[in-house]
């Protein structure tokens, strides 16, 4: 499997994992995050940042780690509604985005995830004393390289 042909299995089983959190995705894109339809909430996008490449000396095999960032829109609520929400989420996401999450579909015989870290989150909402919640997730996915 070439090293293309794994990222995109990941990126695709991200979604998948966010899927099955019931997050929605969709193939238009939105000017803005108000556009979103209410019926798509919560609306997910998941986002390839970059890869960063070991060099070994051949003594074992290199790894890869590949930058995402999961951004999720959710409906809107109070300020108070909505940063509970919002942890929620956090923890969702954090608790279901792992190794085994991954290395599944056409990576499930090769197991080439190694390893997922979370990094930051970040939480904005509209403006106002209600405004749609948006979360964007950074994770780091290390992978051996096939």
């Amino acid at each position: 499997m070439s090293n293309f042909d794994t990222i995109k299995a990941i990126t695709e089983n991200i979604q998948g994992v966010l899927e099955g959190l019931g997050i929605k995705f969709s193939q238009k894109a939105f000017e803005d995050s108000k556009d979103v339809p209410a019926s798509l909430l919560p609306y997910g996008e998941v986002f390839y940042t970059g890869e960063s490449f070991e060099e070994t000396s051949g003594e074992r095999p290199s790894y890869v780690e590949a930058d995402f960032t999961l951004v999720v829109i959710l409906r809107e609520r109070f300020a108070r509604d909505l940063v509970r929400a919002e942890q929620d989420w956090v923890h969702r996401i954090r608790g279901a985005l792992g190794v085994d999450a991954l290395n599944i579909g056409g990576l499930a015989v090769s197991k080439l995830v190694s390893r997922v870290t979370s990094g930051s989150v970040g939480m904005d909402k509209g403006s106002g004393k209600s405004g749609l919640g948006i979360l964007s997730y950074q994770a780091k996915v290390r992978y051996r390289e096939g």
